[in-house]
């Protein structure tokens, strides 16, 4: 011992080991340990609590009865969404509140740091304008993603924020997009005849010599052809009410959606801002599009304040 640790004996052993022992890569010793099932273990269990919750409930099969990850869940979110949906207990269907313990800031960070898939660039958020502000969103889950065989890293920061926005709606649209259409262009023929042989029927009644009580039900309709009938009907000129109305607003929505024909993904997701044109035809037999709202600059909107990163230093010389 007292040879090993005197400087003879130091001189041999660094001579032996740079000399007589083979390592064919001596930088290995630098590199950090590999990442046996061991060490993973060891990892998850110096896991603060909350971040082991929020990783079952992000992974756990039984979607139905996640807490934060829902099935109306995007996919993506930012650390203050994930701080106020944990701060914010929600009675549950059987009025039991979960409780998420108490954790501090850093451990969601950590949660977010170690589950989000990287953006394109590599960085673990992408900054997102939403209603003016701008915010770093974590991808957590890129099979929500709404486009078909795309992630959310192909899209652009305004189709992102009107999916953050109307998620539900957007996955609907692009799901029903062509059975709709297909269902308009198989039975608006058929919807047509049999309204038209009701306003037959109307032109009738209201044509009636005989001066019956119900020559009054639909007085407008007196002395009109059946397309002429029609075409009142349906430019509003002649007002329906019940269920005539529900015909009527049926027939115009299945030949808007045949005159628009079947839209891309891309298409849909643009046209979300300009309004909800199955739900105004529907009920108000007419779509009034609003004005659309161009692509955001990154310029055009402050930063909304995050605690995720802070600031970098700044030095004055």
């Amino acid at each position: 011992m007292d040879f090993v640790d005197s400087d003879e004996g130091a001189s041999t052993l660094i001579h032996y080991f740079k000399k007589e022992v083979n390592i064919p890569n001596p930088e290995m010793f630098k590199a950090r340990a590999p990442i046996t099932e061991d060490l993973k273990e060891l990892i998850d269990q110096s896991k603060h609590p909350v971040q082991k919750k929020l990783e079952y409930d992000l992974t756990r099969p039984d979607t139905s009865s996640r807490k934060i990850f829902v099935d109306n869940w995007c996919g993506i979110i930012t650390f203050d969404e994930l701080n106020e949906r944990l701060s914010t207990r929600d009675n549950t269907y059987d009025r039991v509140q979960f409780d998420w313990g108490s954790y501090g800031d850093d451990a969601l960070f950590k949660f977010l740091s170690a589950n989000a898939i990287r953006w394109n660039n590599g960085d673990p958020t992408r900054q997102i304008s939403i209603n003016g502000f701008k915010h770093r969103f974590h991808l957590l889950d890129d099979t929500k993603c709404p486009v078909p065989n795309k992630s959310y890293k192909d899209l652009t920061p305004k189709q992102i924020e009107i999916i953050h926005q109307n998620y539900s709606r957007v996955v609907r649209e692009i799901r029903d997009e062509e059975p709709e259409y297909k269902d308009a262009k198989e039975h608006l023929p058929g919807l047509k005849e049999l309204f038209k042989e009701n306003i037959k029927l109307w032109i009738d009644i209201a044509s009636d010599t005989k001066k019956s009580k119900w020559t009054k039900v639909k007085p407008e309709f007196k002395k009109k052809t059946v397309e002429e009938g029609y075409k009142e009907v349906m430019d509003g000129t002649i007002s329906l009410e019940g269920n005539d109305v529900h015909d009527r607003n049926r027939i115009k929505l299945m030949e808007f959606r045949l005159q628009r024909g079947i839209r891309t993904p891309e298409q849909i997701i643009a046209d979300i801002p300009k309004g909800d044109a199955d739900y105004q035809i529907k009920h108000n037999g007419k779509f009034n599009s609003k004005e659309e709202t161009p692509e955001e600059t990154p310029e055009a909107t402050p930063e909304a304040k995050s605690t995720l990163y802070p600031p970098k230093p700044s030095f004055s010389l």
